[in-house]
């Protein structure tokens, strides 16, 4: 399910970049994150990790116009949290049963859809991936002891949050080659979710809660570094 820590790789990327840095400027490890609510009318979402066009919520973590980030691996999670508290939900590679619980009606079974449907990603004209399935970033941890004696709710909550085994490279994706993104330029990362026959059931019904898509980019920010050529 985890992909190794590679090192080797890390430092690799590391020190090409490096090199492009203008002297005093070093680069830093860093993640862009972006998260767009579940519509039951909507089956494609485009990021953009832009600043200056992406939705600003608190949570969002966004490319400076000044800026460029090479990406190293990326990850394509679901999240159920309540509005009035951005930032305490727990972000899932699968269509965790919690996210059913505290959806209130949301069907896992069409969550699903999440991790069927495929991906795009395309700077200025450039298609730089087209049609990757969204397959790849699913990852279902493992349960620890003690969770069938756990049945309602509020326990549940508590239980599969604590009892689940999970890892911070858990659906991580590493990118070949690695993406460039600039300030400066048109970033699109579409993901385009199957099409049911019957209205899909991944919107939130409890309208204190979002059900969301989450996707980040892992890698290396270049400050002041929108204008380097790659």
């Amino acid at each position: 399910m985890n992909q190794p820590t590679n090192q080797t790789r890390d430092r690799s990327l590391y020190e090409k970049v490096l090199k492009l840095c203008p002297k005093g400027v070093i680069p830093t490890m860093g993640t862009l994150r972006e998260q767009i609510a579940l519509a039951n009318n909507n089956t494609t979402y485009n990021f953009t990790f832009n600043e200056q066009k992406a939705g600003g919520r608190r949570t969002d973590i966004l490319l400076s116009i000044k800026d460029s980030f090479y990406v190293n691996a990326m990850s394509l999670g679901i999240i159920v949290e309540r509005k009035s508290k951005p930032g305490s939900g727990v972000v899932y590679r699968y269509p965790e049963t919690y996210v059913t619980v505290f959806g209130a009606g949301t069907n896992a079974e069409d969550l699903e859809a999440v991790y069927n449907g495929l991906f795009k990603a395309q700077i200025d004209r450039d298609v730089l991936m087209d049609k990757m399935s969204t397959s790849r970033f699913r990852a279902v941890p493992r349960r620890l002891a003690g969770e069938a004696s756990f049945t309602n709710a509020a326990q549940n909550k508590v239980n599969y949050l604590t009892h689940a085994e999970s890892d911070y490279r858990d659906g991580l994706v590493q990118i070949e080659p690695n993406l460039v993104l600039r300030g400066t330029k048109q970033n699109q990362f579409t993901l385009t979710l199957p099409q049911f026959d019957a209205a899909p059931s991944w919107q939130a019904t409890d309208p204190a809660y979002e059900i969301a898509v989450v996707l980040e980019a892992h890698g290396f920010l270049i400050p002041g570094g929108a204008g380097l050529a790659q």
